[in-house]
């Protein structure tokens, strides 16, 4: 498994970091096989081989971990004993600026581009208010950008590229009708296209 595992590249190495990415995709359960990795004991005991891994004196294991809140559809709460070994850091979504630079957009109209960003930032404010159960993340803006440009490819739908990526990418995030209907209003709003649902 990755704990023992990450044992041994931070023995062979003399310090290694481990990323943990969605940790609260963990059942409770797993969680708890987590924790005396993480506390005083600092090691994993697989019973099943009756081994111990531990880090030896003068390496460095660094553990980091990811996760959504807890809100997301897959996900679970931390259990109180998992959670007190870490230290909490609340990422934000970035700035529009930031996005402008991370999302990779090349050949698609700033007008465009700059709606959906427009977009994204007023469905967090949605998100955050509880008017809208999902947040247009930067892998969905990633998402709409690589479809859009294979649809503008395809002689067939070049003409409807923009409305199929928004109805494709945007809009089939939303089951419930009301939301749907406010993405909707947003993308006309924001890009002059209508969207069928």
């Amino acid at each position: 498994g990755i704990l023992p595992k990450s044992t041994e590249c931070a023995n062979m190495q003399k310090q290694f970091t481990l990323v943990m990415e969605e940790l609260n995709a963990l059942l409770p359960a797993m969680q708890k096989s987590v924790n005396q990795f993480l506390d005083w004991r600092r090691h994993v005991f697989i019973p099943e081989i009756n081994r111990v891994y531990r880090v030896n004196a003068g390496c460095k294991l660094h553990v980091c971990a990811t996760m959504n809140p807890s809100t997301y559809a897959g996900t679970h709460e931390l259990t109180p004993d998992l959670a007190d070994r870490f230290v909490e850091i609340d990422v934000p979504y970035p700035s529009p600026e930031m996005e402008t630079d991370i999302i990779e957009h090349e050949g698609i109209d700033d007008k465009i581009f700059n709606g959906l960003v427009s977009i994204a930032t007023e469905t967090r404010a949605g998100y955050a208010n509880n008017d809208l159960d999902v947040a247009i993340s930067p892998r969905t803006m990633q998402k709409f950008c690589d479809v859009y440009r294979s649809y503008l490819a395809n002689s067939d739908i070049k003409d409807r590229a923009l409305e199929l990526a928004a109805q494709h990418c945007l809009l089939s995030k939303y089951k419930v009708p009301t939301q749907k209907a406010q993405i909707q209003k947003r993308v006309y709003r924001t890009l002059g296209i209508k969207v069928a649902s």
